[in-house]
């Protein structure tokens, strides 16, 4: 995906268009819990708390393009950095 991403972004550079990846990292879910049943469900971001961190990576003002929003470290990479 990433790869996609980046030819995505760089075809569209010179329009408003943005284009990122967002890695929500683990999160609380029925199927993680179903496939993690040792872990500790309340350690994990719920997914309505994952989602909050999409909404302002959408906005009009958000200048990346061809990067990817890592959830966990709350930070924006490049793909190379993967």
């Amino acid at each position: 995906m990433p790869v996609e991403a980046r030819v995505w972004a760089h075809e569209t550079a010179i329009t408003r268009i943005k284009i990122n990846l967002f890695d929500p990292g683990p999160t609380r879910t029925k199927l993680r819990a179903s496939v993690m049943p040792g872990e500790d469900p309340q350690t994990l971001p719920t997914p309505q708390q994952v989602a909050e961190q999409i909404v302002p990576l959408c906005a009009a003002d958000f200048a990346e393009s061809g990067k990817l929003y890592d959830y966990t470290s709350r930070t924006v990479k490049d793909f190379a950095v993967l």
